[in-house]
C-alpha cells in the first residue's frame, strides 16, 4: 500500500515555513530563499517501494545548508552533523527503508534497526556538542518506538490504519455480538485457570487464533480493504488483551 505524504517545510530548526504577508522591505531579502525551498518541495522523488511523494526541505541547524529530504537524512552532507528527526516527520517504513506493507521481512527490519542505532545511539555522541546529544537521543528514541511498532503484527496494523487516518478507538468499531460472547467465554476460562498448565494451554490456543487473524489482516491490507482490516485488528486487540491478562496471573 502506498501512502502519499506531504513533508513539512522547516527553517532554522523550528516552525513551519509559511509564505504569507510580507512587507515591501522584506520581499527582496526573503524571496530567493523561499524560491529555493519551494523548488525542492516541488520535485518528486521515488523511495524504495513507495509511490511518488512530495518532499519538502529544511535547513541544517548547524551550517544552514538546505537539506533535501527526498530520502531520510541522518546527517548533513555539508557539515556531516546529525539532523533533526522531528523536522523530517518520518513514516516508520521509510525510516527503515522497507516496503510499506503489512507483510514485512522481520529479519531485514531488525538488521536495518541495528545499523541505524549503531550510528545514532547517544553513546556515539558522548563527546559531541549539547545540540548533537539532544538530536541523537531524539533519533534513538524514535528508532526504538518505530521498531517496536513495526515488529509487532498488531501494532504494525494499527499504525498502518493510523497512517490512513483510521483507528480502533472505543466506539469506532461495532463488534458482532457472537464474537463478544466468545471473548466473555475466554475471559471466564482465564479467570478460572489455576495452574500453569491450564494457563499455558489457553495461551497456545489464543496464539493460534491470533496467527490466523494476522493472516486475514494481511489479506485485507493487500486488498486495500481498510474497513475489514480495522474490524480484524479490533478482534486481534481483544485476544492480545487476553494474553496480557494471562501473563499477569501468578499461579504455583
Amino acid at each position: 500500500m502506498f501512502v502519499l505524504r506531504n513533508w513539512r517545510l522547516n527553517m532554522f530548526g523550528g516552525g513551519f515555513l509559511r509564505i504569507s504577508r510580507y512587507s515591501l522591505n522584506n520581499v527582496g531579502r526573503q524571496l530567493s530563499e523561499h524560491l529555493c525551498l519551494l523548488n525542492v518541495d516541488a520535485r518528486f522523488y521515488k523511495l524504495k517501494c513507495h509511490s511518488y511523494a512530495n518532499f519538502a526541505a529544511f535547513k541544517c541547524w548547524n551550517c544552514q545548508t538546505v537539506v533535501d529530504t527526498s530520502v531520510p537524512r541522518l546527517f548533513c552532507k555539508n557539515c556531516s552533523l546529525i539532523q533533526s528527526s522531528e523536522q523530517q516527520n518520518f513514516n516508520y517504513f521509510e525510516l527503515f527503508n522497507i516496503c510499506e506493507q503489512y507483510d514485512i521481512d522481520v529479519r531485514q527490519l531488525t538488521l536495518n534497526f541495528r545499523n541505524l542505532q549503531n550510528r545514532l545511539h547517544p553513546d556515539k555522541f558522548s563527546n559531541k556538542s549539547k545540540e548533537e546529544k539532544i538530536l541523537s537521543e531524539s533519533f534513538s528514541s524514535l528508532l526504538n518506538k518505530a521498531y517496536t511498532t513495526l515488529v509487532n503484527p498488531l501494532l504494525r496494523g494499527l499504525y498502518m490504519l493510523n497512517v490512513n487516518g483510521l483507528n480502533i478507538e472505543e466506539g469506532s468499531v461495532t463488534m458482532d455480538p457472537s464474537f463478544l460472547g466468545e471473548i466473555m467465554e475466554w475471559n471466564e476460562q482465564v479467570e478460572e485457570a489455576n495452574t500453569k498448565e491450564s494457563l499455558e494451554n489457553l495461551k497456545q490456543n489464543i496464539d493460534v487464533i491470533l496467527i490466523n487473524l494476522y493472516k486475514e489482516i494481511s489479506k485485507a491490507f493487500n486488498d486495500n480493504n481498510l474497513n475489514e482490516a480495522k474490524t480484524l485488528l479490533s478482534k486481534a486487540k481483544y485476544y492480545s488483551t487476553l494474553l496480557e491478562k494471562i501473563k499477569e496471573i501468578d499461579v504455583q
